[in-house]
């Protein structure tokens, strides 16, 4: 039986060895457990503050959590004797496990949204197990060639129509029976354009919305015509 819950939102300290990964969980209020999604930030991250900022606060609006966290030896958590894409592949499966293991969040309906590298990262750790999200999603990604190999989770690419990296892509959505492409017109790899982020932020939610459930009724600035 679910319990009515209030929202919730705190800082946490969690724990990779000797690693100290900070994170930063909001629940929306609702019945509990609760559909969450985890955001992984690109090697720049300091880059998609805004955007980060934008998309958490449109999903907690239609009902779904969210967990932000630094990498190992960015923003607020500490560095490991190891970095690389090793590390941050075990930071995320460590985020992720704490995330499935919280009372208050529903562990069949946890989604990975990431930036950048991140991308590329989500999706080596889900290629090694290390991470089993129900659905993700994937903005301006940089990928390898490798893409989407060995990946059965529904994946949602979302790229500017001028970022310069749509053709390789497109090529690599192409050979994946998981993934699919959603533009963002006139929008580069950043979504710094007017109105870029709210288009964005509206396919976020609307793909998580659908991919996890969410009860809550959609916002009305799904429509587009709301601002940032």
């Amino acid at each position: 039986m679910s319990a009515v819950y209030g929202g919730h939102r705190g800082d946490f300290a969690v724990n990779r060895g000797s690693v100290m990964l900070h994170a930063r969980l909001q629940l929306p209020a609702g019945d509990a457990p609760l559909p969450c999604v985890i955001f992984l930030h690109g090697l720049g991250g300091a880059d998609q503050c805004m955007q980060t900022s934008v998309l958490s606060r449109r999903l907690l609006e239609a009902g779904v959590g969210v967990t932000l966290f630094d990498l190992s030896g960015q923003g607020a958590s500490s560095a490991g004797r190891q970095a690389g894409e090793e590390a941050y592949m075990e930071d995320l499966e460590t985020v992720f496990r704490w995330i499935a293991a919280r009372p208050d969040v529903d562990a069949d309906l946890l989604g990975i949204a990431a930036f950048a590298e991140g991308g590329e990262i989500t999706l080596r750790a889900i290629r090694h197990s290390l991470a089993r999200p129900t659905a993700v999603a994937l903005l301006s990604p940089v990928l390898e060639p490798c893409g989407f190999t060995r990946i059965a989770v529904p994946t949602l690419v979302i790229a500017g129509s001028e970022d310069p990296l749509l053709d390789q892509l497109r090529t690599l959505i192409s050979r994946s029976e998981c993934a699919s492409l959603a533009l963002v017109p006139g929008a580069g790899a950043l979504f710094e354009e007017p109105g870029a982020l709210r288009w964005a932020a509206a396919l976020t939610v609307d793909w998580y919305r659908r991919q996890l459930r969410a009860g809550r009724e959609p916002p009305s600035w799904l429509d587009l015509g709301g601002g940032d």
